[in-house]
């Protein structure tokens, strides 16, 4: 939600304790292993275990305006061209303000999309957000003013979910044809009882990335970027394991296939959100060859055994 004032949320570290493959105990901040510092800001567990985070505090009345506006899957065509445009920061933008477009697509019945709205100041005009605020016609309409900790939430029950996710420029035409790709794949899994096709775009704005450098910037390639980005991020939710392989084959089609487009009309960006991304992607080198190069330095300096490459889950360098 305050991304839009102050970058990823890794970009507020002041400093991380860390226990190395060794059993030293290091402190990493701008002064004390300042390579540790920024490798730790994207780089996942490849270094050693965060056992402590101290985190930059700014004053906020924890009084926010906003929730879920709920419209009919028959809205997506308005919803994709006002999301574009609030993405857009050459119309203008309030860093206050957030959105995540949610598809809620059940087996059966008419789909959803859930518009989770959010101004980070309860006392403004909410300007930027009122388009949606507006959208007709509604199934339901929770917004207000809240406190942080009691904005609306909605996890819904399910056995097994997989997540994946692509970047790509800000761009109506693009965003309509990934749309497309999504909703064509979608249907290679209709055999797949009570599967709920989830998926959601989420703004990454000039504005949001440059209050992350100023903040001091990370390793996830971002600092020179000149476009409005967004990350569309697939959640497909189902009960059996049995059908497992199957959707695993599909976000992986449905991953290549938005890479695949994307790159043919010159708006793809390599950029893979690493809190999102499936087993078969590889967020780390999306950061660039410099920056994982970077990152492989630094896991030799620190873990000279490659401990944590060889014992340890997750995205590997």
């Amino acid at each position: 939600w305050f991304s839009g004032e102050h970058g990823f949320v890794s970009d507020t570290v002041i400093n991380f304790e860390v226990v190395l493959a060794s059993g030293e105990i290091v402190n990493a901040n701008k002064e004390t292993n300042p390579d540790l510092f920024k490798a730790l800001k994207g780089g996942s567990n490849n270094f050693g275990v965060v056992t402590q985070i101290d985190l930059a505090a700014f004053a906020h009345s924890q009084q926010v305006y906003g929730g879920l506006v709920i419209v009919p899957e028959s809205s997506s065509d308005n919803v994709l061209a006002e999301f574009q445009r609030f993405t857009n920061d050459s119309t203008g933008f309030a860093a206050n303000a957030g959105l995540t477009v949610e598809y809620y697509l059940p087996a059966e019945g008419e789909g959803q999309i859930l518009l989770w709205l959010i101004d980070t100041d309860a006392e403004d005009d909410h300007a930027t957000l009122q388009t949606f605020f507006d959208m007709e016609p509604k199934i339901l309409n929770q917004v207000y003013q809240t406190s942080i900790a009691d904005y609306p939430s909605s996890i819904p029950p399910v056995t097994q979910v997989l997540m994946a996710d692509v970047t790509f420029e800000n761009d109506l035409d693009v965003i309509k044809a990934a749309f497309d790709i999504t909703m064509e794949v979608r249907k290679t899994l209709s055999h797949v009882p009570n599967l709920v096709w989830d998926f959601q775009f989420e703004p990454l704005p000039r504005h949001f990335l440059e209050a992350s450098k100023a903040a001091g910037g990370n390793v996830m390639g971002l600092d020179d970027v000149d476009k409005d980005l967004l990350v569309l991020f697939l959640m497909p939710l189902w009960e059996d394991s049995e059908y497992d392989s199957d959707v695993r084959d599909a976000a992986e089609l449905w991953f290549h296939r938005i890479q695949e487009y994307t790159q043919s009309v010159g708006k793809a960006h390599p950029f893979e959100f690493a809190n999102y991304a499936a087993s078969f992607q590889d967020p780390m080198s999306s950061y660039g060859v410099e920056n994982l190069q970077f990152l492989k330095d630094v896991s030799h300096r620190y873990d000279p055994g490659q401990l944590f490459q060889r014992a340890v889950k997750g995205y590997k360098l």
